[in-house]
C-alpha cells in the first residue's frame, strides 16, 4: 500500500472517530437536558417562582340606602260623645233603720227617665213603657258613710207612692225596707230589701227571685204582710209574709166577678204547702173587713 492511500484511510478513520465522539456527546446533552462541564453533569439550579403579585379585590362602599319617610297617620277624626243628661231625682226619702250591731241610714230616689225615648222592650206590669225610669236605694253608716253598694233597680214608676215602712218582717232584730210606688195607670208596686246577717247587707226579695212585686200590691202594716192582686174575671188577693230570705203565701182571697154576689168570695189559708178552704162561694159580708181592708169588695 502506498503511502497516500495510507494517509487518507488515516484521515477516514480520523473523520470517524470525532464523528462518534460528537454523537455521543450530542446524544447525552439531549437525554440529561444538562450541559458537561469537566465530564461531570450538573443539574441546573431549582427555579425560583417569581412570585405572583396579590391583587385585593376592589371593595365598593354599597350606596346609601335612601331612608324612608316615615308617614303620619292622620288622626282619627273626634267623634263627639252625646252630652250624657245628670239623673235628676224625682222624689227622695231618707230615713233610719236599726240593725242587731247598730243603725243605719237609707236613702231612696226615683230617678228621671232615661234620655233617649223610644220603646225599651221592657215589659212591666202588662205593658211595654218608654222612658223607664230607675230606682237607686243607698243604705249608710250612721256617719253618713256607704254600708254597701248602692241597688238599683230599673222599673217604670211615677213616684213614691206615700211614707216607706221600715220593720222586721222576720223577727230577726234588724228592720226591713218596704218602698210604695205609685206607676202608671194608678197601679201600685212594693220594692222590699230585707237585711241578710250572713252577708251582711241588705238584698232584694221578690215572690220570685229579685222580683219587683207588680201589678197592684202593698203592704199590710197589721199584719206585716205584702199582698199582691193578679187575674182578671177570677180575681187574687194573696197575702205573704217574710220568712227568712223567702216571701212565703200565707192566705188568699178569691173574687169570682162573675159569680152571683151571695157566692162571690173564697177564702184560703196555707197549710204546708196546700191550700185550705176557710169558706167558699160566700157574699162580701161573710169576710173579714179589717182583716182584708185592702180588697176592693164593691
Amino acid at each position: 500500500m502506498n503511502g497516500k492511500l495510507r494517509a487518507f484511510l488515516l484521515f477516514l478513520i480520523t473523520l470517524i472517530v470525532l464523528g462518534a465522539i460528537g454523537f455521543a456527546l450530542f446524544t447525552l446533552r439531549g437525554l440529561d437536558g444538562l450541559p458537561l462541564i469537566g465530564g461531570k453533569t450538573e443539574k441546573p439550579a431549582a427555579e425560583i417562582p417569581v412570585p405572583t403579585e396579590v391583587v385585593e379585590p376592589e371593595v365598593t362602599e354599597a350606596p346609601a340606602e335612601t331612608p324612608v319617610p316615615e308617614v303620619t297617620p292622620e288622626p282619627a277624626p273626634e267623634v263627639a260623645e252625646p252630652a250624657v243628661q245628670p239623673e235628676e231625682a224625682v222624689s227622695s226619702l231618707a230615713g233610719q233603720l236599726s240593725i242587731e250591731s247598730g243603725t243605719l241610714r237609707y236613702r231612696s230616689e226615683i230617678l228621671g227617665p232615661n234620655q233617649g225615648g223610644g220603646e225599651s222592650g221592657s215589659m212591666t206590669l202588662g205593658h211595654v213603657y218608654s222612658n223607664m225610669g230607675k230606682i237607686r236605694v243607698q243604705f249608710l253608716n250612721a256617719d253618713g258613710s256607704a254600708f254597701q253598694a248602692p241597688i238599683e233597680v230599673d222599673y217604670a214608676a211615677e213616684n213614691l207612692y206615700q211614707e216607706p215602712r221600715v220593720a222586721d218582717l222576720n223577727g230577726d232584730g234588724s228592720d226591713e225596707l218596704v218602698l210604695l210606688l205609685r206607676t202608671y195607670e194608678d197601679e201600685r208596686a212594693v220594692l222590699l230589701f230585707a237585711y241578710n246577717p250572713d252577708t251582711p247587707a241588705y238584698e232584694r226579695v221578690g215572690i220570685v227571685q229579685n222580683d219587683v212585686i207588680t201589678w197592684s200590691s202593698g203592704f199590710d202594716a197589721a199584719s206585716n204582710q205584702i199582698w199582691y192582686r193578679h187575674g182578671t174575671r177570677t180575681i187574687q188577693y194573696d197575702c205573704f209574709e217574710l220568712q227568712g230570705m223567702r216571701l212565703v203565701l200565707v192566705r188568699r182571697l178569691e173574687d169570682n166577678r162573675l159569680g152571683s154576689a151571695e157566692e162571690r168570695y173564697t177564702e184560703y189559708t196555707v197549710a204546708g204547702d196546700s191550700l185550705l178552704k176557710e169558706q167558699a162561694g160566700v157574699s162580701a159580708d161573710a169576710i173579714d173587713h179589717a182583716e182584708w181592708s185592702f180588697v176592693n169588695f164593691n
